[in-house]
């Protein structure tokens, strides 16, 4: 791509988005689990799940995640890691970390930290390689939270199961009851 093309896609120009197919949306109110078990795995390679207004019912931070299904049976064990960045910001200026963890039983997509019940979050998350039994499925992830007194959160990350299977499904899961608008959508393009 010449530099003024790509220049002009920087300032809000034509932006290059995969092509992609809306497989399935789910809107959550007050449960404790979501499930998308028609993932199309075998037409796509990669998926696209888009979080929106996810907020939890009651005060506590509990932070949702998901658990594959290899050839429909959920996968609990602690096959799982997850490294990310996070940041934060509010009116005294903003800091970052760093999250990591091997053998945890979720494959982290999300890191919303709402604590209380008017926090929201919302971000996006790229699934691969989900119906290859090949290869080891994985995620990458961003998403941001603003929470009580005007503070924001958002985090970078990625997150994989070690196990090379088939997935054919997954459950969003969380700690304790949520809402939220989940949609999947598969890519067709590259």
């Amino acid at each position: 791509m010449p530099i003024g093309q790509a220049k002009f896609g920087l300032l809000g120009g034509v932006v290059d988005i995969p092509p992609m197919e809306h497989i399935q949306t789910i809107t959550a109110s007050n449960v404790s689990e979501v499930i998308f078990n028609s993932i199309e795995e075998n037409k796509y390679q990669t998926h696209l799940l888009i979080t929106t207004k996810y907020s939890m019912v009651s005060a506590q931070a509990f932070n949702p995640a998901i658990q594959l299904y290899e050839s429909g049976t959920l996968q609990t064990g602690s096959v799982y890691e997850y490294a990310e960045l996070e940041g934060r910001v509010d009116a005294s200026g903003g800091s970052k970390q760093e999250n990591k963890s091997t053998g945890i039983t979720v494959l982290k997509f999300m890191t919303a930290n709402v604590y209380t019940t008017s926090d929201v979050a919302s971000g996006y998350a790229y699934l691969y390689n989900l119906g290859d039994s090949n290869k080891m499925s994985f995620c990458t992830y961003s998403n941001y939270a603003r929470e009580e007194n005007n503070k924001f959160r958002f985090f970078y990350g990625s997150s994989i199961m070690t196990n090379t299977s088939a997935v054919d499904g997954f459950r969003i899961t969380a700690a304790q009851n949520f809402n939220g608008i989940f949609e999947l959508y598969g890519v067709t393009g590259k």
